[in-house]
């Protein structure tokens, strides 16, 4: 278990003493605590707060305050999700054909850690652009990611700023290709010699084969 919130608040602590000597403590030499004792599972817990003279000079204390403090505890949770994406009004130039969004190898799943009752709600992790527009070639795109639920709600600020995320934005590319039908030629290898200095006769059940692929690639493919 681990403190998720109650850290960093202020106490005021009340002494009594001779002048000379309360006037020369300092913070270190009041030592603040809480009984972590009865802490056994995750939750918002109220918490006592104990004073101690931790110095050598003679002063009481006589009163802390406020007297308990609220502290939420929780355990740390890791899990991996894998990143879906959309993309919204894509569409290809003439003789063209849009693929599928694609992320960056290292952006198809993302870890995230956090406390394990926020964590535990996560249902997806996605990316959306709106592209809105009519393409000539492959173009990338900037999208924040989007946490939602199981329910669909998506995370509250507050709870996002629980969880450790190794990145909240991820590049979209949308690919765009084109077809291309090429002849399918067959080499042989091993031949006899015979056949090395002769065509080997064959017949084949196709003679040709549409591919797809990007531009540049198309255009240096001849069968």
């Amino acid at each position: 278990l681990e403190i998720l919130e109650g850290q960093g608040q202020r106490i005021n602590v009340e002494i009594e003493g001779k002048w000379y000597v309360i006037s020369e403590v300092q913070e270190t030499d009041i030592q603040l605590s809480v009984a972590l004792n009865d802490i056994t599972r995750s939750g918002e817990y109220e918490l006592r707060v104990s004073a101690t003279n931790q110095s050598n000079a003679d002063f009481d204390i006589v009163r802390v305050t406020p007297e308990t403090v609220k502290v939420k505890f929780d355990y740390i949770y890791t899990r991996s999700f894998r990143v879906d994406v959309r993309a919204n009004g894509v569409k290809a130039a003439e003789g063209l054909i849009a693929g599928s969004p694609v992320l960056s190898t290292n952006e198809t799943n993302i870890e995230i850690t956090g406390p394990k009752s926020v964590v535990e709600t996560i249902g997806s992790v996605s990316a959306e652009v709106d592209v809105n527009a009519t393409l000539r070639s492959s173009t990338s795109y900037t999208s924040k990611l989007e946490i939602l639920k199981t329910s669909g709600e998506p995370l509250t600020s507050e709870e996002i700023a629980t969880l450790t995320l190794p990145f909240t934005e991820v590049n979209v590319t949308i690919p765009i290709n084109r077809s291309k039908t090429v002849p399918i030629n067959v080499n042989f290898s091993n031949q006899p010699a015979y056949y090395q200095q002769n065509a080997l006769p064959y017949t084949s059940s196709i003679s040709e084969i549409n591919l797809i692929g990007t531009t540049e690639v198309m255009d240096t493919l001849d069968s």
